[in-house]
């Protein structure tokens, strides 16, 4: 099989269509085919209605080569999973010898006598092929339908992950004659630019069915770009598209995959022998507490002062108290001078503040609630940056986290560029 196969999730039970139950099993699954090269085109979940299950289950063998059907095979009268897929298949429930006595030995180690109802877990669709499940009692199994497969694993996460982790991969190793179709995946990350921004920048990128496939996403403020590839030389595709996609958004990239703000920061900081002191009122030692999150970083990392009140800011930081009564506690100037103020008296290379009013009160008409001010400080002079959000507070306060982490990275960059 060379053509890229594509697959099909399942999942069933409605505690998940309640809201009840969040799915990991999907994802789960979702990365290994990623991986392999198969092609997920759908995950869906979907009640446990055996009319529902019968209508999704052939939706998805008229797209899909492999179908993976997770919950719904266990003893009681709403697991309707095996009889479902009997249905599509056009056969009848079958008993499996061995499951049956399998259950029996299992239930006779426990010391228990099993109810009649623990026996529908050894019936099978006609010609299934069944696999074992080494840490539970609903037995894996197999039907062909037509061009595809569909494979039905417990719900039970651990056990979905055991039995998925060995014969099912197994199962669709063997049926794709073993071979490991090529794939390779990046996430660029970007901040300080919008969705659309990015959108702009790469829409002649973002082409529906390309490969590679580039696709935006957005966490907390962050721009990703998702580059795919898959078939023959996948990787030096997906290479050279991020290589297109980093020339394009410039300065806003801060890392690729695994790396984090914080961690973009306190990597230039390290590797260029750089020393950082903050000084934070509205977010209340935020910014100190997303950047000691990163391991290694107290090679760098000098002070954190949290000067909540007026008084904390002269006291502390040195701020003058006329400039603080003149213009605000929430201003550019005041900003600046906290910034000012931390990198001297802890002698730091670089500073950076944080001065805000978070809400959900303290706001007025001419400062309303979401207006902050960051202030840089650096070996070539300080700057201020003004703020605008909506709240909630607690919103408020990680994206001026976020933003100051931002603001101190650039004016890294161009220090070391200088």
């Amino acid at each position: 099989m060379h053509e890229r196969p594509r697959a099909q999730i399942v999942n069933v039970g409605d505690e998940l269509t309640s809201g009840e139950v969040t799915d990991t099993n999907g994802p789960f699954m979702a990365a290994w085919l990623r991986e392999v090269g198969i092609e997920l085109v759908s995950l869906q979940s979907i009640r446990d209605r055996k009319e529902e299950i019968v209508e999704a289950l052939r939706r998805a063998v008229s797209t899909a080569k492999f179908v993976l059907v997770s919950g719904g095979l266990g003893p009681t009268e709403d697991d309707r999973t095996r009889e479902a897929i009997a249905a599509v298949a056009g056969v009848e429930l079958v008993e499996h010898p061995e499951i049956r006595q399998k259950l029996l030995d299992f239930f006779a180690r426990m010391g228990r006598k099993p109810l009649e109802a623990t026996f529908r877990q050894a019936f099978f669709p006609a010609g299934a092929t069944v696999m074992e499940n080494p840490v539970g009692s609903a037995a894996p199994f197999a039907v062909n339908v037509a061009d595809s497969v569909i494979i039905a694993m417990p719900g039970v996460p651990n056990e979905l992950r055991t039995v998925f982790a060995g014969a099912v991969r197994e199962l669709i190793q063997r049926i794709t004659d073993g071979v490991k179709l090529e794939a390779a995946f990046d996430i660029y990350k970007a901040y300080g630019i919008s969705e659309s921004e990015v959108n702009e920048k790469l829409v002649d990128l973002i082409v529906e069915g390309s490969n590679p496939e580039v696709r935006l996403t957005v966490h907390d403020g962050e721009v990703w770009i998702h580059v795919s590839a898959h078939g023959k030389g996948a990787r030096e595709l997906s290479s050279a598209t991020g290589r297109v996609v980093a020339s394009r958004i410039g300065e806003f990239l801060f890392g690729q995959n695994d790396d984090t703000l914080p961690k973009a920061v306190a990597s230039l900081l390290t590797e260029n022998g750089l020393k950082l002191s903050v000084a934070e009122s509205c977010t209340g030692g935020l910014v100190g507490h997303l950047l000691t999150d990163v391991p290694g970083v107290s090679a760098s990392f000098l002070a954190d002062v949290v000067a909540y009140s007026n008084e904390a800011k002269t006291d502390l930081l040195g701020v003058d108290a006329k400039l603080i009564a003149r213009e605000g506690a929430v201003s550019e100037a005041v900003a600046l001078a906290m910034a000012q103020g931390i990198r001297q008296r802890s002698k730091s290379d670089f500073a950076v503040s944080v001065t805000g009013i978070a809400g959900p009160s303290g706001g007025t008409p001419q400062k309303p609630v979401g207006l902050v001010y960051i202030g840089v400080a650096t070996p070539q002079g300080s700057t201020a940056h003004k703020l605008q959000m909506r709240p909630p507070r607690e919103l408020i306060k990680f994206r001026s986290a976020m933003t100051a982490l931002n603001l101190l990275r650039k004016a890294i960059l161009k220090h070391i560029q200088e």
